[in-house]
Formats: C-alpha cells, structure tokens, sequence
C-alpha cells in the first residue's frame, strides 16, 4: 500500500501542534481519535443555564466532581499527578473523601527546590500520600527519539514528555492514573480564553493601535497577535505557531490557508455566550485533538489507564449549564471553581499562582546543542521548510528563546523525530536534479 504525506497536514501540525482530524499526514495511516478519548463525544452547545446563584453553582459542581470520581476509582492503589494546584488537589481531596486507598502523587519540576515541590510535598503530608519528586533535565530530551520508534504520528503538545516521565514513575506502584488535565479548557481559565473573553467584550474585534501610555510588552503582545493570528478565535493568544502571512517563508509547499480545519469546525459551534463557544470549541477541536497524543499515548506507551475527572462528559454538560458570568470574575479566572474548593483546600493551593509545565526551551535547546543542530540538518534534506527559517532556527539555539519561538522549534524536532523514524521503516525519499522532492511510499 503506497501512502503520500499530505503536505498541507505539516502546515497545519506547525501551526496547531497537531493534524486535526480526521485529516491525514499520511495517505492510509488513520487520524481518528481513539475510543478512550473523552474528546470524541461532541459538544453540541446551547445548553440551558440554570437559574442558580453562586453558592448553589459551586456546590453543585463539587458533587458532581465526586459523582465522577467515584465511578472511576479502581480497586488497588491509585496514582495521581499533581501540579499541588487547585486542579490537581481538588481531585486529591474528593478521593480521599471518597476512598482510604494507597494514592501514589508526583509532582514534577524542571529544578531543584522549586515552590511547587514545597507546596507538593506539604499537600502530600496533609493528605495522607505516598509521594514522589522528578527533576526533568535538559538530557530527558534525548528520550525522544526511542519514544518515536512507538509513536505513529509526531506529537507536538510539549507537555507530552513530561506526562511520560512521570507516568513511568507512577507505573512503578499503579496502573491507574488520574490527572487535573481539562479543567483550564472546562472552566475557560486559560490566558488565551481570558485575552479573548477581553478582546470581544472591550474592544469587540476591533482592530486598534497601542494606546499612548500603554506600551507595556503584554499590551503590546495582546495587539500584536491578534493582528497576525486574526481568524483564530482564542487560540490566537496562545497556541498558534504559524500565521498565514508567515507560512510561505517557512514551508515550500504550504496550504492555501492555515484556518480551514478550525473554520469548519468552528462553522459548527452554535453558542452565542463568549465564554461557552469557546469551551465548546475546546472539546470539539482543541481535546479532541491533542488527547491522544498528550494523555493517552503516553498511558499506553507505559501501559497505565489514565482517568481525567474534568473531562467526564457528565461534568462537562453540568458545567455548560452554569452562568457563564461565573466563571470570571474581574481579573480571576475559573471563579466558580475557586468558589466550589474554597474552605476544602489548603490556602497555598488556592492562593498558588497558576504555572505552566513548558520545558524550559532555551536552557535545554543551548546544552543539547549538538542534538538539535542535527535535527535541523536532517529538516533541510527534506525539503518540506525554507533554509533561510531553518537557519533562523539554528541561529535562536543557544539563546534565551520566549514560548512562541520555543514552540517552533519544539515542533520541527518532533515532526522531525517523527519523520526520520518512518522515513527509515516505511517511506523512501527521492530527489531530482533540479530540486528536493519527497515522495513517501508507505509500504
């Protein structure tokens, strides 16, 4: 059987960390979500809210949330990967209301004695666990490469790493695993949500310039993105690496347009509220693309069943139908939530400042030179990516890189690691005299 790469899929896996499905980056290799994905129901929206105040919203989402939780707890010991935030340690303590099993939690960090270790081991004491720290280094990179000998497509999530690891710790006292993952989607709480949330009710879309007085860089960031990334709903704050302006100086062969995946499915969103369009538009595009790559894949790659509470279509549908002018209050997100574990958790866990898990890009790309110079030696032979942004690339190596540019060369080393690792089994490369081509020959 003979299989081409889809060209276009590597436009959108650059621009979306994932080739949304059910297209295809090779002819004949499917991209359809797995049946455990929580994401493959789909939201249909327009659920009617219910006519509550907050009090009774937040108790309501707690019970629900142990509704949930109580119909997955397994019968031997249970793992759980904490954050020690609100998301995580909300699902520790309905478990221990629920069950006095062994809990096996990990926390980890990218250094040594950092606040969330502290905070960790202290919910960990509180909570009666048996606790475990990983100290993910730059050399975790170099794992990678023999993940992709059992990994189909490249992921481009930079959380997977992270979740492997610890799931591999985690695998050594279980086999089921929970996780806080969903509920920045659920509860609308993520910068890119709360950027939009301001961008459609203050300026209403409407394009400006950098107001005198404001030329701080998050004002800056706010306008500048939304200028290139227009099109995007809110992922355009946070996670789109590629712009249809930009895209003709990265690939050789790019798609006519980076938005249709997410046009069409937004086409399909019929909630008119702000903040539930863009929870809808989170299950039926954002989870139900990436969970198989951030979550599943690395359960079955340590053969562990992973259970995400937030995700449960039960607590998903309870919560679309809770006031959407709950969920953020001024300039705090996910305040229904804050309200439901208020009194049930510990302070420095509602207190804790949200922190992402993004490796830090710079410091491991500068001492894993050698490894991801190679990488952009083997992109250039492809001849899928411009030399010039190639060299761009090669050229940030070793210096302080921010998230975005971070991202981008995070996603050429997986789709790279990816493509190497198939091209070797599976395809065959050929080249004319007068310019690169790939053929891919799936055999």
């Amino acid at each position: 059987m003979h299989g081409k790469l889809n060209k276009d899929a590597v436009g959108y896996f650059l621009t979306y960390q994932f080739v949304p499905k059910p297209i295809e980056l090779v002819q004949g290799m499917p991209n359809m979500p797995s049946s455990e994905n929580p994401g493959i129901w789909h939201y249909t929206g327009n659920a009617k809210e219910l006519d509550i105040g907050e009090e009774k919203a937040s108790e309501l989402i707690y019970e629900k949330l142990k509704t949930v939780i109580s119909k997955l707890i397994p019968d031997g010991p249970i793992g759980l990967m904490m954050s020690a935030g609100i998301d995580s340690v909300s699902i520790l303590h309905v478990l221990r209301e629920l069950t006095d099993k062994d809990i096996y939690t990990i926390t980890g960090s990218f250094e040594e004695g950092s606040e969330k270790l502290g905070i960790a081991k202290r919910v960990s004491k509180e909570y009666g666990t048996k606790h475990k720290e990983i100290i993910i280094g730059h050399k975790s990179l170099l794992r990678l490469r023999g993940l992709y000998d059992r990994i189909e497509l490249p992921v481009g999530d930079n959380g997977f790493l992270q979740h492997f690891l610890m799931m591999e710790r985690l695998k050594e006292n279980t086999d089921v695993i929970f996780s806080g993952d969903g509920a920045d989607c659920v509860f609308s709480a993520l910068d890119a949500h709360f950027f939009n949330y301001i961008d459609q009710t203050i300026f209403n879309g409407i394009d400006i310039n950098v107001p005198k007085g404001y030329e701080g860089w998050k004002v800056k960031f706010f306008i500048d993105v939304r200028r290139r990334f227009r099109g995007f709903e809110h992922y355009k704050f946070g996670e789109i690496f590629l712009s249809d302006d930009e895209k003709g100086r990265v690939l050789t062969n790019p798609p006519k347009s980076l938005k249709t995946p997410l046009i069409e499915e937004t086409s399909k969103v019929t909630d008119k509220d702000i903040i539930k369009r863009q929870i809808a538009l989170d299950f039926n595009f954002y989870i139900k693309n990436k969970y198989d790559s951030y979550i599943l894949k690395p359960s079955i790659l340590n053969r562990v069943k992973t259970f995400t509470p937030y995700m449960e279509k039960d607590f998903v549908e309870l919560v679309m139908k809770i006031p959407s002018t709950y969920f953020i209050k001024g300039t705090e997100k996910k305040h229904i939530f804050r309200l439901a574990m208020n009194g049930r958790l510990p302070d420095a866990v509602l207190n804790k400042k949200k922190e992402g898990f993004s490796p830090p890009f710079g410091t491991w790309y500068r001492k894993q030179r050698g490894f991801m110079k190679g990488i952009l030696d083997e992109a250039r032979e492809t001849g899928l990516f411009r030399t010039t942004y190639l060299e761009a690339l090669e050229d940030s190596i070793g210096v302080d890189v921010g998230y975005e540019d971070g991202m981008r060369l995070w996603l050429i080393m997986n789709f790279m690691l990816w493509y190497k690792t198939v091209s070797y089994t599976h395809l065959r490369a050929h080249e004319t005299s007068l310019h690169l081509v790939c053929r891919l020959l799936l055999e």
